[in-house]
């Protein structure tokens, strides 16, 4: 064969390979390899070591994203420059993730920049249907310290969405004990994680509403 023939089978085989690599990414993890669209005001998860953060993006300036400050007992919190963590935003069209490292601080207004250092990621935004209840459950909620009673709002097969008297740290692991009718066959005492924690109204005057997922198994509903 001639070099020209052989030239062409490599690029061939090449393009194919790349092809290949980029359709099992897609299959994997849904790998973005550009930024999703960020509006500012949006609401982003940061986790730095083994904490975990919730605060907003203030806006983007060329590769920056400016984030508010999180707070931590009630004070701003920063970081040592070159410190890495992992971003994640929740959208409609799934859930976006890529690592990121901080670079700067920015006094008026009080603001920290981060670079994103990886490609974006893309998950699905839910795994199970979600299924609201007619009749809210009553359900227990023991973390370390203390324990609560709560109202179950919507349950799905890997969490619940429950209404909380008091504020628990997102990434807490609490204790739950369900009602015989709401395990259904499961176990009635349950291990979930604090998926998010926001302040809602509730007609029990509750004012946190928690979205937990189980870390042991999913529930039959």
């Amino acid at each position: 064969m001639s070099d020209w023939v052989w030239l062409m089978m490599a690029l061939c085989a090449l393009l194919g390979g790349i092809g290949i690599a980029y359709a099992n990414c897609h299959r994997r993890s849904g790998c973005l390899f550009t930024q999703p669209p960020l509006e500012p005001d949006t609401r982003v998860r940061l986790t730095v070591g083994n904490k975990l953060f919730t605060t907003l993006l203030h806006h983007l300036e060329g590769e920056t994203l400016w984030l508010v400050p999180p707070l931590q007992m009630g004070l701003p919190v920063s970081f040592v420059e070159g410190t890495s963590g992992k971003l994640e935003v929740a959208l409609p069209s799934g859930i976006y993730s890529a690592s990121i490292r901080f670079t700067e601080r920015r006094v008026k207004p009080s603001l920290l920049g981060f670079q994103v250092t990886s490609a974006w990621q893309r998950t699905q935004r839910r795994q199970h249907e979600r299924v609201p209840l007619s009749d809210e459950a009553q359900v227990e909620i023991q973390t370390a310290q203390e324990r609560w009673i709560g109202w179950v709002q919507d349950v799905s097969a890997g969490g619940l969405r429950v209404a909380c008297p008091t504020a628990i740290a997102e990434g807490a692991q609490v204790q739950l004990g369900l009602p015989s009718y709401l395990a259904r066959g499961s176990s009635a005492e349950r291990v979930a994680r604090v998926v998010d924690c926001q302040r809602g109204l509730h007609h029990t005057s509750y004012t946190y509403i928690l979205r937990l997922a189980f870390t042991d198994g999913t529930l039959t509903t």
